[in-house]
């Protein structure tokens, strides 16, 4: 299990390298899986734990959440827009 959390925190690091300067707070804890999971930013959310000291309005742990979302899902619009049309125009030599 050492080696599997060793090894998630390198591929969490190299990620987000480019993208953030650091990533803080580290969860308390998380589990690897080789199953994945489609994450939608509609169905998805960081909550605090009901037993947590830390309630929502906690700042330092409201930012964290909103930057890790960002880092999941990027600041923009989502869903990503998609094309619903394309047209194309072909032209050869000696066609009118």
């Amino acid at each position: 299990m050492t080696s599997s959390r060793l090894w998630f925190s390198l591929l969490l690091a190299a990620a987000f390298a480019g993208r953030a300067t650091a990533l803080w707070p580290w969860p308390q804890n998380f589990q690897t899986s080789d199953q994945r999971y489609v994450l939608y930013p509609n169905n998805f959310q960081f909550q605090y734990d009901v037993s947590s000291a830390a309630q929502p309005g906690c700042s330092v742990l409201d930012e964290a959440f909103q930057r890790y979302r960002d880092l999941l899902f990027g600041s923009g619009s989502w869903p990503r827009p998609y094309l619903t049309e394309m047209g194309v125009l072909l032209c050869c030599p000696g066609w009118s």
